[in-house]
């Protein structure tokens, strides 16, 4: 190949971290969320919201929760 690169283990495969994305993508304007991307590194998909008070961020675990996603697949972070 040419170059050096390295194998890293991941608990969620890149399907179950777009599937999770495309529904959270579904979201956007609901709960405040206003972004959503897939982070790679972190082996997570990133949620910006506009309200990440304890209340809201209850709300939107309990989407995911509702549709079966592991809740340590989500990072929930406030946005501007």
């Amino acid at each position: 190949m040419g170059c050096d690169f390295w194998v890293l283990e991941a608990k969620y495969s890149e399907k179950q971290l777009k599937n999770l994305q495309a529904y959270a993508a579904k979201l956007i304007g609901k709960y405040g969320i206003k972004y959503v991307d897939m982070g790679v590194p972190e082996n997570r998909v990133k949620i910006g919201t506009l309200d990440n008070s304890r209340a809201n961020t209850k709300k939107i675990y309990a989407a995911f929760t509702a549709k079966g996603y592991p809740l340590d697949a989500i990072y929930i972070w406030k946005c501007q």
